[in-house]
């Protein structure tokens, strides 16, 4: 994905969502801002657990996300 478009939708959650440390509820907000194609790069929660797992991508963005905002975001089970 395009790193500005990256940042664009980071900047935008950020807007409303900054004081949120939950990776789930960011990552909606997120999926809701990206094409269909863009959203190819999140990973999938697992089919019979239903645990999220982060892939390389949303480290990355977990750590902008931490940069911009101050807030690191956690996986709440």
């Amino acid at each position: 994905m395009n790193e500005n478009r990256l940042d664009e939708g980071l900047k935008f959650v950020s807007r409303y969502a900054s004081h949120v440390d939950n990776w789930t509820i960011v990552k909606k907000e997120l999926l809701k801002f990206f094409t269909p194609e863009e959203r190819k790069c999140f990973s999938t929660r697992d089919p019979y657990t239903k645990a999220q797992s982060l892939n390389e991508f949303e480290e990355r963005l977990i750590e902008k996300w931490a940069k911009l905002t101050g807030t690191k975001l956690i996986i709440k089970k």
